[in-house]
């Protein structure tokens, strides 16, 4: 989308799709309204081709049964699923929706963070973070959302480049009007890695 997740390492190899496909496809036959498993299934069904097992409508029939489990989840989902179909009108619909749930759950609240992120996917905090950073709306969300993953043990897994982490906390931290303290985590990540351009370019650009 734009907000597409910065992974350090790629795992992903065309070898195992059909592995991966079917693990997921299991997995839900044991538990059918297991979030993290239904998101993660969605996204390979719709990204895969077709001649190595994707298949688009089971995608949208999924996410729409996510969206009766999950509405912040099930949001997300069909976002993405309309803005790779190119569909605009209908991506923004459901980013507003995304929003406006997020709000409503006031998720800074230290008695909310650990229960809804308990049943949500490893990842889930940094597409939080990420897609708030992007869009400058429930920036508050989104740093709660990312302190929380740097402060879990998800972080250890390294499957995020650092840097890009700060990058994120650096961006959401200006959004929320600390260009200080944003400076000083942009430089954070240059110190990880100097070359990493999105880091640089966004120096520049609150210099």
């Amino acid at each position: 989308m734009g907000f597409l997740l910065y992974k350090k390492k790629n795992f992903f190899s065309i070898i195992y799709l059909n592995e991966m496909l079917e693990s997921f496809s299991k997995a839900l036959d044991l538990d059918p309204n297991h979030v993290p498993t239904l998101e993660a299934y969605i996204d390979a069904l719709y990204s895969v081709p077709k001649i190595l097992g994707g298949d688009k409508k089971k995608a949208i029939k999924l996410a729409e049964r996510l969206l009766q489990i999950s509405k912040i989840d099930g949001y997300l989902s069909m976002a993405n699923i309309y803005f790779k179909n190119e569909n605009k009108e209908m991506s923004n619909l459901y980013l507003n929706n995304f929003f406006e749930e997020l709000s409503s759950l006031s998720i800074c609240k230290s008695e909310n963070l650990k229960i809804f992120f308990s049943k949500k996917s490893n990842d889930f905090p940094i597409k939080i973070s990420q897609i708030t950073s992007f869009f400058g709306k429930e920036v508050d969300s989104g740093l709660c959302a990312l302190n929380f993953y740097m402060e879990s043990s998800s972080i250890k897994k390294n499957l995020y480049s650092l840097e890009w982490v700060y990058y994120l906390k650096s961006k959401l931290t200006f959004l929320n009007g600390n260009r200080e303290e944003s400076i000083r985590l942009i430089k954070l990540s240059l110190d990880l890695n100097p070359d990493f351009e999105l880091s640089k370019t966004f120096l520049r650009k609150i210099l």
